[in-house]
């Protein structure tokens, strides 16, 4: 029997229906308090955030962008077809694009071809070096142009091709995020209409993590509102034609608008802010508010037309109901709470806010529908829906014929989990952080433009310990580094498309007449001068109280690769610069060797993100399986049944999953979330039927005759509340976040499965079960109520 006595879920009804009206006012009280509080949520938008604090890979980015003055790097590319005109019209007009760019508020620094030219004038000068009435940049036989050139290609051109980028380095210094928003708009405006004044035949986009930032979150904000309204809309119609009460229609929407305000204001109360991946917590509380009240629909419907007293209906309906729903809402909460073993930052906060959003479900239920449905001015009845006995009928004539066949039907299951399981093993993750959005995106478009005609859009950094003063023997210590990094290749033709560093600046300004009777630190003086903003980025000299400074290498590699390849590539730079630094660290002045070299950036820390989806789906899922069933054991209290009910529930997930891997589709963040919320919502519909069984079995039911009631009562509700789920699930495939759409598309497969699961295999199970007991009548082996 169940742990918790009975009589305790019989007073707790009877409290909840005598104190309805002041629960009533309770709830009213707290919705007062919570709406001004949903104002102040936030939207967390920075990459870093998605691991968790203490994450080595999350530490060493910090570390990145606190070093170099911040790192956030906006690419504005336009085809200027004279951009290589001898007379210059091509840079005079990206001249004057940079300057528009330059005045940007929140803009530090642009570089491009433009400004790289007017470096060769003032650095050649200095140098004794003649005049020209050709643009040096031009001049094909300026050595140093020549060299500067090809120093910087892959980032600001490409040779002999209009293509070319301005990289406009951002302020890190800003009071708050609207400030970026401003930068990254003004930037936008500019990129669309470069040239008011001239006509043009060449056009542009604007690229980097701070627009994808600011653009994905703008798409995931309006997702997050617009996927809300429209599920209730639509779960919202489905019970008003389905059950013709306009009274427990504006029941569900009150407790669903009613849970999402105080969600919002709890998030806000424990100081969090949403993500990417919570943007469809308005949505879930929808689904999961008018999945649990079409139960207490059902039950209030069973007991209305025995007694048409909306008081006494409502009462009982609660006293047979309490404990299921209780239930069905805390192994939600378990299985969303099963992401907080994840690894991904914003997917542990949404299993939080999730984990609080059912409970608050729960809570809205419990003070609101009381009231609601016993307020005075009619239409209490709920109709039934159009065919409700012939799908009772058929619910419970296909169970028997499939009681029949049980050893075929677990043989199937058994068949399946194993094709499932082999199939899960061949799961790859998507790395492209760019494919989380559609194709028909402007970013999506312009990444792929730098993918296909600038080296690829992967770009990060190797951090060097270095020497308070860079000297000869450090810098060719670095080239040499280079050399072998250049030549990596870790299969498939995939390796570092561009290494690039000041050393490399360096030696290209050696190019120059007279150059070479200079020291380095002189020549690197003159770049500090000339170049500050990227002398700046490539090299960060000591600080008070420490004995070295940091040495910047950036690298750059194609996005579209496999996880396979980059994480072979990242591991394969790991290791050479390890290798370098043990065998140079000791040679070079004032370098602590115990100070390690760091390889980071967004290309880093995205592919290090995506590696722990895989193995934080398993984690997350063993751990919704230990919770749910601890809870399920709490609430039938017998083992063997828990066992029993969670098989049908973990199944459609793995065939989901397995699927998936059969057919080569990578999973996302969206996928790597399915696993454990759908068994903790999908477990639910278990919970129910097997709570209508004891009750069967303790009035005096067979179990034959308790498994046709069972069916036909809780089975009707089970299938009507699943459609809910399924349909409001359906909404958010409608999403531009590729992540929502997935998790949308697979929480409809594995509802739909777990609903052909419940109906039908739990029970045939059960039967099962029951058998091997030769237990026919309550009191022989099976629970009681």
């Amino acid at each position: 029997m169940s742990i918790i006595h009975s009589d305790l879920w019989n007073k707790g009804a009877s409290f909840c229906i005598r104190f309805r009206w002041g629960m009533l006012l309770l709830g009213l009280f707290v919705l007062l308090l919570a709406i001004p509080e949903r104002n102040n949520l936030q939207m967390e938008r920075r990459l870093e955030s998605m691991l968790i604090e203490g994450d080595s890979a999350r530490d060493d980015f910090e570390f990145l962008t606190t070093r170099f003055g911040g790192n956030e790097i906006v690419l504005c590319i336009f085809e200027i077809p004279e951009l290589w005109s001898e007379d210059g019209a091509g840079l005079v007009k990206l001249d004057k694009i940079g300057e528009q760019l330059r005045k940007v508020a929140g803009v530090q620094d642009v570089m491009d071809l433009a400004r790289l030219n007017r470096m060769l004038d003032a650095f050649q000068p200095t140098l004794l070096f003649g005049s020209s009435k050709q643009p040096r940049l031009l001049d094909k036989k300026n050595l140093l142009s020549e060299a500067m050139l090809d120093l910087f290609a892959g980032y600001t051109h490409l040779s002999n091709r209009p293509t070319t980028a301005l990289v406009c380095m951002l302020d890190p210094k800003r009071d708050s995020e609207k400030d970026l928003q401003e930068t990254i708009e003004a930037i936008q405006a500019i990129v669309r209409s470069p040239l008011p004044n001239e006509k043009l035949l060449f056009r542009g986009d604007a690229i980097g993590e701070p627009i994808l930032v600011h653009d994905g979150f703008r798409l995931i904000e309006a997702d997050g509102k617009g996927l809300g309204v429209a599920s209730t809309i639509a779960l919202s119609i489905l019970l008003l034609v389905g059950f013709r009460s306009f009274r427990w229609t504006w029941i569900a929407v009150l407790v669903v608008q009613w849970s999402i305000l105080v969600t919002q204001a709890c998030i806000v109360w424990m100081h969090l802010q949403l993500t990417m991946v919570s943007s469809m917590l308005a949505a879930l509380v929808t689904i999961i508010g008018v999945a649990t009240t079409i139960h207490w629909m059902m039950g209030y419907q069973e007991e209305y037309e025995l007694e048409p007293d909306p008081r006494q209906a409502i009462e009982r309906s609660l006293q047979k109901l309490i404990r299921p729903i209780l239930f069905a809402c805390v192994t939600d909460a378990i299985g969303f709470a099963a992401l907080l073993f994840a690894r991904v930052g914003p997917v542990r906060d949404y299993g939080l806010m999730m984990a609080v959003a059912s409970m608050v479900v729960l809570v809205g239920i419990l003070i609101l529908i009381p009231g609601l449905a016993t307020l005075g001015w009619g239409g209490y009845r709920i109709h039934r829906i159009p065919g409700d006995q012939w799908i009772r009928d058929w619910l419970v004539g296909s169970l028997r014929v499939l009681r029949q066949r049980a050893r075929w039907v677990a043989g199937l299951t058994a068949a399946i989990v194993a094709w499932s399981l082999l199939g899960a093993i061949r799961m790859e993750v998507e790395t492209d952080f760019i494919k989380n959005f559609r194709s028909d995106w402007p970013m999506v478009q312009a990444y792929d433009r730098v993918e296909k005609e600038l080296g690829g859009a992967g770009v990060w950094d190797v951090l060097l310990p270095a020497p308070p003063s860079l000297d000869d023997r450090y810098l060719s210590s670095v080239r040499t580094l280079e050399g072998t990094l250049r030549e990596i290749d870790v299969g498939n033709g995939y390796r570092l498309t561009k290494v690039m560093s000041l050393a490399d600046a360096e030696l290209a300004a050696q190019s120059a007449p007279g150059a070479k009777f200079l020291s380095s630190s002189a020549r690197i003086g003159l770049m500090q001068t000339t170049m500050p903003s990227f002398a700046k980025a490539m090299w960060s000299s000591a600080k008070k109280d420490e004995s070295n400074g940091w040495f910047r290498i950036m690298l750059r590699s194609p996005e579209r690769a496999s996880a396979k390849d980059k994480l072979a590539l990242i591991h394969r730079v790991e290791e050479m610069t390890r290798i370098w630094w043990s065998s140079e660290s000791t040679h070079f002045n004032n370098v602590e060797p115990s100070c390690k070299p760091k390889v980071t950036g967004h290309f880093v820390l995205l592919t290090h993100l995506i590696e722990s989806l895989v193995a934080d789906q398993w984690r997350c899922f063993l751990a919704a399986a230990i919770g749910v069933g601890f809870a399920m054991y709490v609430a039938v209290g017998d083992i063997r049944w828990v066992f029993v009910a969670l098989v049908p529930n973990a199944i459609p997930s793995l065939i989901v999953l397995g699927t998936m891997g059969w057919l080569g589709w990578r999973i996302n963040l969206g996928a790597a979330l399915i696993a454990a919320v759908s068994m903790g919502i999908s477990i639910d519909s278990s919970l129910h039927y097997l709570l209508r069984l004891q009750r069967e079995l303790a009035v005096g039911c067979s179990l034959d005759e308790a498994l046709d009631r069972s069916q036909r009562e809780v089975g009707m509700a089970m299938l009507l509340s699943t459609v809910a789920l399924m349909l409001g699930f359906a909404w958010l495939t409608t999403s531009d976040f590729l992540p929502t759409v997935v998790f949308g598309a697979t929480a409809v497969l594995t509802m739909f499965g777990g609903l052909v699961g419940n109906l039908w295999l739990l029970p045939t199970l059960i039967g099962m079960l029951g058998q091997s007991g030769k237990a026919t009548r309550v009191g022989e082996g099976l629970p009681q109520g």
